[in-house]
């Protein structure tokens, strides 16, 4: 499982220095103006489709295309792949029809270039469903680099193409043409594996488990779309509280979003195939190992980047983003986003090994409830905090609904674990987790003085200045993790012994 969370991890920070780079490109051009308004409201809703086709089918299919791998082969009429291939239509529909409307009853101005950007990116659930059933494949082959990187991928179709079309201004039919073509090349990067070249397997055993297993997918999107939908909350909200806000919102989304997959490392991921396998075998003990360790790296891992964001998020902000069209006040607006919204890496991070033991247990209908019941808590706080406090309040509502599904999950891990004990499992490393939060807290802020960011300076300079910083904390925080493994095992053999 490590070698397999290295390999996650590499995609994940691929991915996130293409997106990086993308969005000081941005910024830079655009900052927080009327397109960029557009475009971070626009994107939302296809992105929010996407990524719920992509996430659901990982979490849906990866434990039956481990024991049918056939299941997912596209040249099968009554394959999973063929069905959502024509399931994704219907969104692809609604998404055009609603663009269509907002560019032609919308006037000239954020409505009408919300509408042409949904109309022609539209496409991409279907290229998204198809590109997600290459990577469900991927992983239950437990080929990691092509059923992870798919995004990195995305991130260099996307990169390459705003630069190309980027002479002569980034208009919004642009910046669609070059959403389009992110997904494509993604797409492109797993389709061999969609034929699957071994004898396949009888096709009623197919159309069977096909079946079952479509019912649960289509579920999962379903409620995937709902709680993945609080970007866009936060973005019409934002819009609501004033201009330049929903770009701001974007912005702040891409460092944080950054922090939560630094955090996550891809442990969880990694080891969904393998918690699938000894749950179906009801190796128990294996299991609970596999959750600790998970939980243990993601502790630690979690500790590094707050104490990473909590010094370093405004030098963060002032380099990837200060410059051209970006001026001080979208910067200042960005940062306190950037801090507002560390609470929801930190519970959205901690949650991550919880909900995947619960996918590999087939807990789907319970993963839907949760996420659901946090999405409702989520938008009424990011609506009423708003209201109440400005657009500071809008990412500490969604906090308040990703601590809601944390709480959730984390008290009802023992319906899958039997013997799982929380206290027990406190007593085993808490001290040892409170002193490393303190070490990584007062190394964060020694370190902000001691590799102060150079300015001036080219921006490559203060990137690797940074870069230093956060690998120090990492480091810091993964020799930790180490010490909170051995408490973890602590509690592992206690459970084991007792049983």
């Amino acid at each position: 499982m490590r070698t397999n969370a290295v390999v996650v991890f590499a995609g994940m920070c691929l991915s996130m220095a293409l997106g990086v780079a993308f969005q000081s490109f941005f910024a830079a051009r655009l900052g927080t103006s009327h397109v960029a308004d557009a475009f971070y409201i626009g994107a939302t809703l296809p992105t929010i489709i996407a990524v719920a086709v992509v996430g659901s089918a990982a979490n849906a299919l990866v434990k039956h295309a481990v024991t049918f791998p056939h299941l997912l082969d596209i040249r099968d009429r009554n394959s999973v792949s063929r069905r959502l291939l024509l399931w994704s239509a219907l969104p692809a529909l609604v998404v055009l029809v609603v663009g269509l409307a907002l560019a032609y009853f919308g006037g000239d101005g954020l409505r009408h270039n919300v509408g042409i950007f949904l109309a022609l990116t539209s496409p991409i659930t279907v290229v998204a469903a198809v590109a997600s059933c290459g990577s469900v494949i991927a992983l239950a082959r437990g080929r990691f680099v092509l059923g992870t990187w798919g995004p990195a991928m995305n991130g260099v179709g996307l990169l390459a193409s705003t630069v190309v079309l980027a002479p002569g201004g980034l208009s919004i039919w642009k910046l669609a043409l070059a959403v389009d073509c992110g997904y494509v090349v993604q797409l492109l990067f797993v389709l061999p594996l969609l034929i699957v070249s071994r004898r396949p397997a009888p096709a009623e055993t197919v159309d069977e488990v096909a079946v079952v297993a479509m019912g649960a997918l289509v579920v999962l999107i379903g409620a995937s779309l709902v709680y993945k939908s609080q970007p866009l909350v936060e973005r019409l909200v934002g819009a609501a509280v004033g201009h330049g806000v929903p770009s701001a919102l974007g912005y702040a989304d891409k460092i944080t979003q950054g922090f939560t997959q630094l955090a996550v490392f891809g442990f969880a991921l990694a080891s969904l195939p393998g918690l699938a396998q000894v749950l179906r075998d009801r190796k128990h003990v294996e299991a609970e190992r596999q959750v600790s360790f998970a939980l243990a790296t993601t502790a630690a891992s979690t500790a590094a980047v707050l104490a990473f964001a909590a010094s370093s998020a405004s030098d963060l902000v002032r380099v990837l983003y200060e410059r051209g069209a970006f001026g001080v006040q979208a910067a200042r607006t960005t940062e306190a986003l950037v801090y507002f919204a560390l609470p929801t890496v930190l519970f959205g991070a901690l949650a991550g090994p919880i909900v995947t033991l619960n996918y590999a247990a087939g807990r789907v209908a319970f993963v839907v409830r949760v996420g659901l019941l946090g999405f409702v808590v989520g938008g009424l706080g990011t609506m009423l905090l708003a209201y109440a406090i400005g657009y500071r309040g809008i990412v500490l509502g969604t906090a308040t609904g990703a601590f809601v599904t944390f709480f959730i999950f984390a008290r009802t891990i023992g319906a899958v674990l039997d013997g799982w004990s929380w206290s027990r499992y406190v007593r085993a490393y808490g001290i040892r987790l409170l002193a490393v939060f303190a070490a990584l807290g007062i190394c964060a802020f020694a370190f902000r003085q001691v590799l102060a960011v150079p300015h001036p300076s080219s921006p490559a300079a203060q990137l690797a200045v940074l870069a230093l910083r956060l690998a120090a904390l990492v480091g810091i925080g993964f020799i930790g993790g180490l010490v909170f493994r051995q408490g973890a095992d602590v509690g592992r053999i206690s459970v084991s012994r007792a049983s």
